[in-house]
């Protein structure tokens, strides 16, 4: 497995020491509450843009009332709307 990886981003990230949050909501459970698995890296930014973000508080970035908090994969499941605030975009 690799320690480092390399990627290209949106070009508008300021550049600066990121902490990136990856996040997997297990939703097999129908009507129940999810399980959450969580990893963390982090990410230094090079040569970036000047757009500013809000951010979002963690916890508290998805309720249990978002769409998509509680879904029932076992039956008719034709679409998905992921829990959470909306991605930021450049």
């Amino acid at each position: 497995m690799s320690q480092t990886y390399s990627v290209s981003i949106p070009s508008c990230i300021p550049a600066g020491e990121y902490l990136l949050r990856i996040e997997q909501l297990a939703i097999h459970n129908p009507g129940g509450v999810p399980q959450f698995y969580i990893s963390c890296a982090q990410v230094k930014v090079t040569g970036g843009g000047s757009k500013s973000f809000s951010g979002v508080s963690i916890p508290g970035h998805i309720k249990s009332t978002d769409p998509g908090y509680t879904a029932n994969i076992y039956n008719n499941f034709n679409s998905y709307t992921v829990p959470g605030p909306s991605v930021s975009k450049c």
